[in-house]
């Protein structure tokens, strides 16, 4: 067995999305990384608390869109998917990333390219993380993000 061969192999995979947020090139990206040996991805999904709100209220809305996101990456992966939601405050998503890293000993982070949008909180997460990452972190774009603007010009 080469040396190329077990770097080319991930234990497990985390993939960190948004609330609402599919990403199925992040998804794909983390099936191609598991692949070789069939290795576990887990999707994790914070959902991000007003500080005015108890952090274990109720919040149906967000709740339900971070289901979905996991049952997506669920139907989109296979059996070898697991995935969970959890609260935080704001300004607390990259560290709740970079733990759940950590306790998976995930030798690798995949995490969807936010929207480019002014105040964007996933931005700022996605710094976090590249400064805290305890693995390899790839982010990752979505090629139908970019073709409603190329669609526009044409």
């Amino acid at each position: 067995r080469s040396l190329v061969d077990r770097e080319a192999e991930y234990e497990s995979v985390l993939v960190a999305m948004e609330p609402g947020r599919f990403s199925p090139g992040a998804l794909a990206t983390a099936v191609k990384m598991a692949a070789p040996r069939r290795r576990g991805i887990h999707v994790v999904v914070p959902i991000t608390v007003p500080a005015s709100s108890p952090l274990d209220g109720q919040m149906p809305e967000q709740e339900a869109a971070a289901m979905k996101v996991i049952s997506l990456a669920k139907l989109q992966g296979g059996r070898r998917v697991s995935g969970h939601w959890e609260k935080v405050r704001m300004g607390q998503e990259g560290h709740l990333i970079v733990e759940e890293a950590r306790e998976l000993k995930a030798r690798a982070i995949v995490v969807p390219l936010p929207p480019r949008t002014a105040g964007s909180v996933f931005g700022k997460t996605l710094e976090t993380v590249l400064a805290e990452r305890p693995c390899r972190v790839i982010i990752q774009t979505d090629p139908q993000v970019t073709r409603p603007r190329a669609a526009a010009k044409a």
